[in-house]
């Protein structure tokens, strides 16, 4: 019986270990990258025709994992940029009427503006400078999205068994030293476009900006 219950315990050893192995096959590998996004001038109050410029500087075009400790070369990604212009009231969409215009690679592209997408063969930098002219006056924000951006690999292959999955994805947030929490406050609850305890957070992490323009 001694023999048979440790060639039992051997088999089941085996076994599990080889259970174990075949699941990190499957496992999802998650790569998070965050970036560092420059805002200037930083003020609670604008005027019309002021400009409010959004920057991106990465020298090395090094993205970094912090998770596991892990560069990446960021053309060998497509990675995405783009921010949300929004009014602070509850207010209904409206494309059609945005507070600013762009200035794009030095020139004033009007209120349409395309998220620009760096890496594999975009012809973006991945330093670049996006102005905002304000010609409209209210209550503003401007923020990136919770959870980050998609990343995709440049040489992306489908999934098939034996491999693991991989999961990139970027963060945008901002190095203001203030937020301007105070100005949204200044809106009574029942106009906000935004819970407080969301913008708290939003605030935390410096993913969202709140400006005035008179």
């Amino acid at each position: 019986m001694r023999f048979t219950y440790d060639r039992l315990l051997l088999i089941a050893t085996i076994y599990l270990s080889c259970s174990a192995a075949t699941c990190r096959k499957y496992d999802i590998v998650g790569y998070h990258f965050t970036e560092n996004i420059n805002l200037y001038p930083e003020q609670e109050i604008y005027h019309i025709g002021d400009t409010i410029w959004i920057e991106h500087q990465n020298p090395t075009h090094m993205v970094y994992d912090k998770s596991y400790n892990l560069y990446f070369l960021a053309d060998t990604f497509s990675i995405p940029f783009y921010f949300l212009c929004e009014t602070v009231y509850n207010l209904p969409p409206d494309t059609t009427n945005t507070f600013c215009n762009f200035i794009v690679n030095g020139v004033n592209v009007g209120p349409n503006y395309n998220k620009k997408v760096f890496g594999c063969n975009s012809q973006d930098s991945f330093n670049f400078k996006i102005g905002m002219v304000l010609n409209k006056t209210g209550t503003f924000s401007i923020g990136f999205p919770v959870g980050g951006m998609e990343v995709v690999a440049c040489n992306f292959i489908s999934t098939t068994p034996g491999q693991q999955i991989r999961v990139f994805s970027m963060s945008y947030r901002f190095t203001y030293i203030d937020g301007h929490k105070d100005i949204f406050l200044g809106v009574t609850p029942a106009r906000r476009s935004f819970d407080k305890e969301w913008v708290d957070e939003a605030l935390k992490n410096k993913i969202i900006y709140f400006f005035k323009v008179e």
